[in-house]
């Protein structure tokens, strides 16, 4: 079997697909659904015998739903991030996407969290996830210019202050 590889630099390639191996990270060892070590390392050697040898085992995931896993990485932080949004600088489509997304949904949010109507103020919070899920499936956030980057790292951070007006949504069993 042959692997379609991508060339990231002259003499660098990965496979077009990186096996997730988070779970196998130590804050998931004894956890419900964990795979047995032994297993996983089993099935990760098949894998490279079959041609992927590029794994993702970063534990950044740990007790975060996938869509909120960089959100979740920013909280309590503006590390880099612009002191305030510049849509002028959003120069992806999807970026521009969520930026219009968050410009409709907050207004929304924030009134209907004054008014008590919190059904309400879910809805429109839940208009952010197609959006959202763009973004990190299209845009690069650690852009290599400054100004895109730290302007990116304020959409998220603006994202996640919006959405927690809700609440601390991580107290919400699964």
């Amino acid at each position: 079997m042959t692997v379609p590889r991508v060339e990231l630099a002259p003499g660098y390639s990965v496979p077009r697909v990186i096996h997730g191996a988070w779970q196998l990270s130590e804050g998931h060892r004894g956890a419900a659904g964990a795979p047995d070590r032994d297993e996983a390392v089993q099935g990760l050697l098949r894998l490279a015998e079959a041609g992927f040898d590029t794994f993702d085992c970063a534990d950044i995931y740990t007790g975060v739903r996938p869509r909120d896993h960089v959100v979740s990485c920013l909280a309590g932080r503006a590390d880099g991030a612009a002191d305030a949004l510049d849509p002028k600088l959003a120069t992806e489509p999807a970026e521009a996407a969520l930026v219009n997304a968050l410009g409709e949904a907050g207004p929304q949010i924030e009134a209907a969290v004054a008014d008590g109507r919190f059904e309400e103020a879910l809805t429109a919070a839940a208009e952010l996830g197609p959006p959202v899920d763009r973004f990190f499936d299209e845009v690069l956030v650690m852009a290599e210019d400054t100004s895109i980057r730290a302007n990116r790292l304020r959409l998220l951070l603006d994202v996640r202050d919006t959405v927690g007006l809700l609440g601390d949504l991580s107290l919400v069993p699964r």
